[in-house]
C-alpha cells in the first residue's frame, strides 16, 4: 500500500502545481471605454427643495494613456427645468481631460431650490458626446452604450 501510496501522492501534486500556472482568465481585449460611474456618482432624484452641488464620475478604462485624453459632454435640460434656475453646471467648458495618471473625473452640478412641474420633464441628462485622440468608446462596451449618459430627475416634495 506504501508502494502505490507515494507514487500516487506525487501525482496529485504535479497536477495541482501544473494546474496552477495555467491562465484561464480571459481579459478583454477591445476598445479601451469612457463611462460614468452611476454608483458613485451624486443622486439620481433630486427633491425640488434641495439645495446641494452634486458629482457625477466619468471613468476612463484604459491603460495609461502616453497623452491627454479629452471627453466632450453636454448637459440637457427636459422643458420643466432651467439652467441657472433649477441647477447651475459648476464644471464648465464642457471638456474633461484625462491627463496621464488620472482615470476618474467628476461633472459638477448645484442643484437649486425651485418649485417643478410634475407634467413637465424634469430632467437633466448628462451625456458624453466626443474623445480625443480616437479610439476610445463611450458607455460600456456593446452595442446599447450602456452608461454613455447618465439622467437626473428632480422630483416635487
Amino acid at each position: 500500500m506504501k508502494r502505490l501510496f507515494i507514487p500516487l501522492l506525487f501525482a496529485v501534486i504535479s497536477l495541482l502545481c501544473g494546474a496552477c500556472r495555467k491562465s484561464t482568465v480571459t481579459m478583454y481585449d477591445g476598445s479601451y471605454f469612457i463611462w460614468f460611474d452611476a454608483a458613485n456618482s451624486g443622486p439620481v432624484s433630486i427633491n425640488e427643495e434641495a439645495t446641494l452641488s452634486a458629482e457625477y464620475s466619468v471613468h476612463l478604462s484604459a491603460t495609461m494613456p502616453k497623452s491627454a485624453v479629452k471627453v466632450k459632454f453636454e448637459v440637457v435640460p427636459g422643458d420643466g427645468l432651467k439652467e441657472n434656475t433649477d441647477y447651475q453646471i459648476l464644471t464648465t467648458g464642457g471638456t474633461l481631460t484625462f491627463y496621464p495618471g488620472l482615470f476618474s473625473l467628476p461633472i459638477r452640478i448645484k442643484w437649486l431650490p425651485n418649485k417643478v412641474d410634475p407634467a413637465k420633464d424634469n430632467s437633466v441628462t448628462i451625456r458624453l458626446t466626443g474623445c480625443a485622440p480616437d479610439g476610445y468608446s463611450l458607455g460600456m462596451p456593446g452595442p446599447d452604450h450602456n452608461l454613455e449618459k447618465i439622467i437626473i430627475t428632480k422630483y416635487k416634495n
